[in-house]
């Protein structure tokens, strides 16, 4: 079966089929260095740029088939395939068979950027039910399958593997945060982790069915169903240090929502990426500021030096 799946990668590799090298841990790393080309290709292709995210957050990608009607499919390493992109106009909006380029469409600020949103925009907050299946599981007992334990401030987190790693790579940057500014400690209160549910008012499975989201603050943190307020003051006055390093270590915050949920960290990786390289091509104003590949070298910081999983 192994060396049915190789010859398969091979041939689709010659058929011209974009092909990615995924690592068997499952950990992945965003490179300290993009070459020009490759820069100017993600540039001028935005689905090009989420493929190329989207090969680096997550190595059960094993290829991305182009077909001739325009269509684009993941190929996982398992052999599944995942819609990327559909062909023809679709009206998405929430729905979670929506396919994953959809997902990427809206542009997740980092830090300190916190714009103000129009109803509806909430960048990260679609997410595609095949790609989240295919990676984590189609139902509950699939998930707890691959769902690892993190503890953080004696509470214990449970997460899939990728989420729960990149969650235990944050907890000494948040205990040294903790250390230098204790009264930060109510926005820390760990919660949640996996739990197999819908969103509340929606049909839809929330991220914490596939064990990629955590919250924090529970008691303090306002979500929007029950604050009633939009915009909340507190998507402004968040302590910016804890989004910052949950956004290095792959995870969006839901205070960057219109329909907000301050309490809440996913980890999106892919999303991380394209803002990190949106904010190197000089597309969005961000805390990791644009630099050209001859700056490097020179003693200073190329900004993807910091990405995720680093």
């Amino acid at each position: 079966m192994r060396l049915a799946k190789i010859l398969i990668l091979l041939v689709l590799c010659f058929a011209g089929v974009q092909i990615c090298p995924a690592s068997e841990t499952g950990s992945w790393k965003m490179p300290a260095f993009i070459a020009k080309d490759v820069l100017q290709t993600l540039k001028d292709d935005e689905q090009e740029l989420d493929g190329y995210c989207l090969r680096l957050a997550y190595p059960q990608i094993a290829a991305i088939e182009k077909q001739p009607d325009g269509s684009q499919w993941l190929l996982m390493a398992d052999g599944r395939q995942v819609p990327f992109v559909l062909s023809g106009a679709g009206d998405w909006q929430m729905d979670d068979n929506m396919p994953v380029a959809h997902t990427m469409a809206e542009l997740y600020n980092l830090e300190p950027e916190r714009p103000d949103l129009a109803p509806g925009q909430a960048p990260g907050r679609k997410r595609s039910r095949f790609l989240l299946e295919a990676l984590y599981g189609n139902n509950a007992s699939e998930v707890r399958k691959g769902l690892v334990s993190t503890k953080f401030r004696g509470r214990k987190i449970a997460l899939s593997r990728p989420a729960g790693q990149a969650l235990a790579a944050a907890i000494p940057e948040l205990e040294a945060l903790l250390a230098e500014k204790p009264h930060l400690a109510p926005w820390l209160v760990p919660e949640g982790g996996f739990y197999w549910r819908k969103i509340a008012g929606e049909n839809r499975l929330s991220p914490h069915s596939y064990g990629i989201a955590v919250d924090f603050g529970v008691k303090i943190a306002p979500y929007w169903r029950w604050a009633r307020i939009n915009p909340h003051p507190k998507q402004k006055s968040y302590p910016g240090e804890i989004v910052r390093i949950m956004e290095d270590n792959g995870f969006i915050w839901g205070g960057k929502w219109h329909e907000y949920d301050l309490m809440h960290f996913e980890y999106r990786p892919e999303l991380v990426c394209k803002a990190r390289i949106k904010a190197m091509l000089g597309g969005i104003s961000s805390s990791f500021p644009p630099e050209s590949p001859e700056s490097l070298g020179k003693g200073r910081k190329h900004p993807l030096e910091n990405a995720p999983g680093k």
